[in-house]
């Protein structure tokens, strides 16, 4: 029988920070689940690609209403100060523009 220390059950924000929050949260990440077996529901996998799209449209947005990457970065730059970007919004969009 599996120890239940072998198994973890994945919630939406710990998918999401898995792939998309910085270095050291990812390496964090990464060793605390280090050999074990992961699962998550099929309402956090929705969740999470319903999240990520969404961010992905957003982002998609702001791009296609710019006249050039600088004038999307500066729009960016100002919603993230703003604080109407949440955490993964911020984290794709460092991502996409370095």
């Amino acid at each position: 029988m599996n120890n239940s220390k072998d198994h973890f059950f994945l919630d939406t924000s710990t998918q999401i920070n898995r792939g998309w929050a910085d270095e050291e949260i990812k390496n964090k990440i990464r060793a605390d689940l280090f050999k074990k077996k992961l699962r998550c529901s099929i309402y956090v996998e929705r969740e999470y690609r319903a999240r990520v799209l969404n961010t992905l449209i957003n982002i998609y947005n702001i791009l296609r209403k710019s006249e050039d990457i600088e004038v999307a970065k500066k729009r960016t730059e100002k919603l993230k100060q703003e604080g109407i970007f949440d955490t993964l919004t911020c984290n794709v969009i460092s991502r996409l523009y370095n």
